[in-house]
């Protein structure tokens, strides 16, 4: 995977700096895409905390680490249900290398890109639909930033939404590395790089707790946003109508109806019941940000999930909703 200078830099120093018994270790999220102005580093151990493993708390003396901590088979487990996970097997990277699951990985990699594009479009698709309408508060100036229309949670879906596209794009794990491959082939604008340059280094500002120019990030997200919209909603377009079986691409279509209100939720949550549980997952996530459900229907739907971590965001989807 084609990862920057900066990238392998930062993996040889967390692995001089972790414990020795760690045998399996990998970093992923904005580090990884070779995105700047770190704020922490997300890891995920191999193995249960409860085992007594941990990790150092502190990167560098100022950045923190967010460890998770998942056996092999939970890992695959959260892969093979849920398309949210999946932004995970493009920006993964071993800082010591667990066999199993490096064999988790390439296989769900594998299976991603041969069966699941279209649903992966669809997923980011319905996500961003989602977010750009109804905005979750966060707790800090800079995450607000980072998750609005035309800023990095935008830019990172449009890049997945395109490699999607072009499946032979996902190696390139580097954030701006994508950008001039899909610039190369015509599929970005000229100036994506450069409003991307401008956007990073605002969000690294607003990070420090330094003042930025309002009227520059409207302009550079606006600039940003009208490319990702058009990406994303053309993407989906292409999913639904090549890429998903004609089946699953009418049932979206049920869950995303604009008036459930005279829709029994029960029967039609059972009638996704027959997919694959990536599948289901989608519908059922669907389901719940759609806005026109209604708490009664909500109520419904929380009581169908299966409780368990695979299915984390669409409980936060409905907790959000109401």
């Amino acid at each position: 995977m084609k990862t920057s200078l900066y990238t392998q830099e930062f993996i040889r120093q967390l692995d001089q700096e972790m414990p020795n018994y760690l045998s399996g270790l990998y970093l992923r999220g904005s580090i990884v895409r070779g995105e700047g102005g770190t704020g922490d580093v997300d890891l995920i151990v191999v193995g249960e905390q409860d085992d007594g493993l941990s990790v150092p708390t502190i990167f560098n003396g100022n950045i923190p680490i967010n460890p998770t901590y998942k056996t092999t088979e939970q890992l695959d487990d959260i892969y093979r249900i849920s398309p949210r996970s999946w932004e995970m097997l493009t920006d993964i990277v071993p800082i010591r290398q667990d066999g199993q699951v490096e064999m988790v990985i390439q296989k769900r990699r594998e299976w991603l890109k041969s069966a699941c594009l279209g649903l992966y479009i669809s997923y980011l698709h319905t996500e961003h639909e989602w977010v750009m309408a109804n905005p979750i508060p966060k707790s800090n100036e800079y995450d607000s930033h980072k998750t609005t229309a035309g800023s990095r949670r935008s830019i990172m879906r449009t890049i997945f939404t395109l490699k999607c596209l072009q499946p032979e794009a996902f190696d390139i794990v580097n954030t701006e590395m994508s950008i001039e491959y899909f610039q190369s082939k015509h599929m970005l604008p000229e100036s994506y790089l450069e409003d991307y340059y401008s956007i990073m280094a605002m969000l690294k500002d607003i990070r420090a707790n330094h003042a930025t120019d309002e009227g520059e990030w409207q302009r550079v997200t606006q600039n940003l946003e009208r490319v990702n919209s058009s990406i994303m909603r053309e993407g989906n377009q292409e999913a639904e109508s090549h890429l998903l079986d004609s089946e699953l691409a009418s049932s979206l279509q049920r869950a995303r109806l604009d008036d459930l209100s005279h829709v029994d939720i029960g029967e039609l949550i059972q009638s996704f019941s027959s997919y694959a549980s990536h599948e289901e997952w989608l519908l059922l996530f669907s389901l719940a940000v759609n806005p026109s459900i209604n708490d009664e229907q909500l109520s419904i739907l929380s009581d169908r999930l299966v409780d368990s971590e695979s299915y984390k965001d669409i409980h936060r989807a409905i907790v959000h909703h109401r």
